[in-house]
Parts: structure tokens; C-alpha cells; sequence
């Protein structure tokens, strides 16, 4: 994803090489696997070409199906924000449109239809999403909760990650080598999940009430998350179902 679309041995969202092979054929190959801080993955398949791209029209509509619901969400909310004025319309909103973005990037997609000739931002698109949508999603909490008034020592430590996540985007803008951004970045995802379910523990011992599918929302959200940093580490087998995860949840 370094080299422009256009120069991919087949123009397809994801790494594909083509192979001829005759009748009982044997041929031996090395493959150079060089990391930009991501956790290296090789979930190498072979397929014929047909069945690759019946294959690929299936993912389409799950894909088109997944990002149609959040550009939805995101939209529906900025719809509430400007009836009602609410900030965490807008924090949710924003949160679901860069999560969207993020997946995007993961998918593929976007090296190939924003930035096809690669280059600055196509290198990290990933994580600069990720981080942005990381910091919407702490004010989303932070604001729907009410921490400030609920529970003022988890209001600033909100204020402290979303520094942490403002120096990370810093550091990725500004070094020309970011591999220890990747860690950064799953640290910091770790801290916001967990500061958000600390902060629904504690809203339920003080007897504040929290809506249901709020709460319902994060348990399913963690458990995404949990499955992806599984599949990351190729702990569970490789499947579509968990390399969709974070989708899902």
C-alpha cells in the first residue's frame, strides 16, 4: 500500500498475487515481510481467480452494508445536535464517522479510492483515525455521562487521555518514522475502554442512572475490540467473522 493503486500486480483493495501453476507443478518462494509498527499478519490463501471474486462480491455487500449504517448514524446525529443541541450528538457523530474512516483504512479502501497514489497521509490514515476517533469517543462518554458533575477525579483523567491521544496524533504528524505509534495507539484504546467502564461502575455505585443500551452498546463494543486484538495476535483462528471483529461489535 506504499506504491500508487494503479501499480498493484491486480488492482484490488487487498495484497493479491497472481500465480500460474501447470499440472503438478512445484515452485519455491520467499516473501520479504517488513512492518511499519502494525502487528504482522500472514493469513496467506490460495484460490482460484473465479472463486477469489465471487468471493469478493460477497464481502462487497457486507462492507456496503456495515459503512451504509454508519455514514446513517452519523448523519441521524448531526440531525439531533442542530435540533437540540446536545454536544454529545456531535461527539457521537464525529466518533462513528472516523471509526468508519478507520475501518476504511484497514479495508483497503481507502488507499484506493482517496489517496491511490500513496504517500503522507495513505501511510497513516490508519492511525490517524484511529486516534481521532479514540478522542471523540472519551468527549462522547464524558459528555453522555455527565462526568463533571457526576464524577469530577474521571472528568480530568478524560482530560488526560485525550492530551495523551493529541500528543500521539502530534508525534505521527510530525516523525517520519511512527512505528512506535501503533502501540501508542492500542494503549491508549485499552485506557479509553477501560476509563469508560470504569466510569459506568462507578455512575452505578453512586446510583446515577445509566440508560440500558448505552451499557449494551460498550459491552458489545469491548467484546469486538476483544476479539480484534485476538485476531491481531492470531490467538483464534483466522476467519472472516474475526477479521470483521471490531465490525461486529
Amino acid at each position: 500500500d506504499k506504491i500508487p493503486f494503479s501499480k498493484k500486480t491486480i488492482q484490488h483493495r487487498k495484497s493479491i498475487f497472481d500465480i500460474e501453476l501447470e499440472p503438478n507443478q512445484k515452485i519455491q518462494g520467499y516473501i520479504h515481510l517488513k512492518s511499519d509498527g502494525e502487528v504482522v499478519m500472514l493469513p496467506m490463501r490460495l484460490y482460484q481467480e473465479n472463486s477469489f471474486f465471487v468471493l469478493t462480491y460477497k464481502e462487497q455487500v457486507f462492507y456496503g452494508f456495515f459503512y451504509g449504517i454508519l455514514i446513517l448514524a452519523c448523519l441521524i446525529y448531526l440531525f439531533f445536535f442542530f435540533a437540540l443541541k446536545d454536544k454529545a450528538f456531535v461527539y457521537y457523530a464525529f466518533y462513528v464517522l472516523f471509526i468508519a474512516l478507520m475501518q476504511f483504512s484497514l479495508d483497503g479502501f481507502f488507499h484506493q479510492y482517496f489517496t491511490p497514489q500513496g504517500g503522507w497521509l495513505s501511510n497513516r490514515a490508519v492511525l490517524l483515525t484511529a486516534f481521532i476517533s479514540l478522542f471523540f469517543f472519551g468527549k462522547y462518554g464524558d459528555t453522555f455521562l455527565n462526568l463533571k458533575e457526576n464524577s469530577p477525579v474521571l472528568h480530568k483523567t478524560n482530560k488526560v487521555l485525550s492530551f495523551a491521544i493529541i500528543i500521539g496524533v502530534a508525534v505521527l504528524a510530525l516523525s517520519p518514522s511512527f512505528e512506535y505509534c501503533y502501540p501508542l495507539a492500542n494503549a491508549i484504546g485499552i485506557l479509553v475502554i477501560l476509563h469508560m467502564i470504569a466510569s459506568i461502575v462507578v455512575m452505578k455505585i453512586k446510583n446515577h442512572k445509566v440508560d440500558s443500551y448505552f451499557i449494551i452498546g460498550i459491552s458489545f463494543l469491548v467484546l469486538g475490540f476483544i476479539v480484534f486484538i485476538l485476531n491481531n495476535f492470531n490467538t483464534i483462528p483466522n476467519s472472516f467473522f474475526t477479521d470483521n471483529g471490531a465490525k461486529f461489535g
